[in-house]
């Protein structure tokens, strides 16, 4: 399960506040190398599974048992950016999206790449250019 909000050296918590100085809501931003820890791996960070999808970070340690494609398809993801194959996969956003409110944790750190750093620079830049470019053989 998410970790509670609070701030841990590596992922910063941040919120927007009303005029009286009370907390509206408060969002953890993640980076990179705290979201690769979550994979759900014997090594990894207490089992958890994270991972991106459109710069939002979810928790699914708990649901991706429950997944109607399977738990492999979306174990896959863990500790990475989902986000291609969340979109070649769910045409419509009103189903998974019921799920994925409830897993939400968090997003990535204003300061890191909207992809993981590991990935193709140019496919990188192409996403973050707003450009979905498909190739059909």
């Amino acid at each position: 399960m998410a970790p509670p909000l609070q701030d841990t050296g590596v992922g910063a918590v941040g919120g927007e506040k009303k005029a009286n100085g009370s907390e509206i809501c408060s969002r953890r931003f993640f980076t990179w190398e705290e979201i690769g820890l979550r994979t759900g791996r014997i090594q990894s960070h207490l089992q958890e599974k994270w991972l991106v999808i459109d710069r939002k970070v979810y928790d699914i340690s708990s649901f991706y048992m429950r997944h109607p494609g399977g738990h492999r398809v979306i174990s896959h993801y863990a500790g990475q950016d989902a986000t291609d194959a969340f979109t070649a996969f769910h045409l419509s956003k009103v189903q998974p999206n019921k799920y994925l409110n409830s897993l939400l944790i968090g997003e990535l750190a204003h300061d890191q790449p909207s992809c993981e750093p590991c990935k193709n620079v140019s496919v990188c830049k192409t996403s973050e250019l707003g450009m979905q470019i498909y190739f059909y053989a």
